[in-house]
């Protein structure tokens, strides 16, 4: 995985279908308020890493630092408990130097900490309060979970450690009213914008740097959450991701580190960009039937597999769960040929397999990769 991401020769191309917390679950038949959340009791990464190695896949997984309850510019207190057999909320009261806060998350069997009430309401009075809270300085966060997932993980998988979302994702995160909200704030205060990038940024290059200190790094992530160029446009995109791209890919660069966008939804209008900012791999590749735009997988390869490693475009939703063997074989077939033709492409999904996937189909996937490309 870490010599297709640096596009280095590899014996056969990665096969690595994106698994999240749906299959896990499926697979262990765990409860997800044990495996993850205020509650969890497992250790998620073994089970997660054990999933994926159950069906023979180049195991990939996510870590992170741990934010402490206060820092420099907040002090938070927290109230975690089940609103039904499924949800877990959570609730916080955060204290910062730029004002007060309340966040309510939820947690289920689908995400860990879905933004039910968000802490913006009002842009000009609450900003400055989460920026204070989301952008404070990294080295006070807790390595000590990022550490043990390493370990156990060894050489059987590649963490990437999470560095955040894309800047336009990361407005819309905290915002009340989401992403609409958050295009409307950057109309609307285009004063206030300016700064909060620049700071952003800084913050990222922060928490790279303290990545960078970590034995057994390899790889840092991006998220582009709400950032779907389908949503946001070029334009935007070009304004204000790209460059947040570039000096992530500088800062990590200069610590050895490779750097992977996880950049879902629509993005054919930006991969142009994408590819010319520096990072080393991309996926979705999301095709137009699971909501993305890459319906020719050899032609994106042919356009920009020279620059930068590619991921994905198994429709998780249409094929993998919902389609016949040949249908899965097909895309297979499709996928493989173009990875066997482009350094760094590693055989996956547009996004998650997704919930309800029959679990014989992943065992089918691997066969069929297999198959075609050794």
């Amino acid at each position: 995985m870490l010599a297709a991401y640096r596009r280095e020769p590899v014996d056969r191309p990665p096969i690595s279908p994106e698994i999240w917390s749906t299959t896990v679950l499926e697979f262990t038949g765990k409860p997800f308020h044990k495996c993850y959340g205020p509650f969890a009791q497992e250790d998620y990464t073994g089970l997660w890493l054990k999933t994926q190695k159950h069906f023979g896949f180049d195991a990939w997984l996510i870590s992170d630092l741990t934010k402490p309850p206060q820092g420099n510019n907040y002090k938070e207190v927290s109230d975690s408990y089940f609103i039904n057999d499924d949800t877990v909320e959570t609730k916080r009261k955060i204290c910062t130097t730029g004002g007060e806060l309340e966040w309510i998350t939820r947690t289920n069997s689908d995400y860990d900490g879905w933004g039910f009430y968000n802490p913006v309401r009002d842009f000009k009075r609450d900003i400055n309060a989460y920026a204070a809270y989301t952008l404070d300085d990294p080295s006070l966060y807790d390595s000590s979970k990022l550490e043990k997932d390493l370990i156990t993980v060894g050489d059987d998988g590649l963490v990437s450690t999470y560095i955040g979302n894309l800047f336009i994702s990361w407005l819309a995160d905290g915002r009340a009213g989401s992403i609409g909200a958050a295009l409307i704030d950057i109309m609307e205060y285009p004063e206030d914008i300016p700064d909060l990038h620049t700071r952003y940024i800084e913050y990222a290059k922060q928490k790279i740097r303290r990545f960078a200190q970590i034995d057994g790094v390899d790889n840092v992530m991006v998220i582009n959450g709400y950032s779907d160029a389908g949503v946001i446009g070029p334009s935007l995109y070009k304004e204000w991701e790209l460059p947040f791209l570039k000096a992530v890919a500088s800062e990590a660069h200069l610590h050895g580190l490779s750097v992977h966008l996880h950049q879902h939804g629509k993005c054919r209008n930006v991969l142009g960009m994408i590819a010319e900012s520096g990072i080393d791999l991309v996926d979705c590749l999301e095709r137009p039937s699971a909501n993305g735009d890459i319906e020719n997988i050899s032609e994106i390869a042919a356009l920009y597999g020279k620059q930068i490693s590619l991921k994905g475009n198994m429709d998780p939703i249409n094929v993998l769960r919902n389609g016949n063997k040949q249908d899965i074989e097909a895309q297979i077939e499709e996928i493989a040929i173009t990875a066997l033709k482009s350094p760094g492409f590693i055989i996956s999904t547009g996004d998650s397999v997704v919930e309800g996937t029959d679990l014989k189909n992943l065992e089918f996937y691997y066969d069929c990769a297999v198959k075609y490309i050794c």
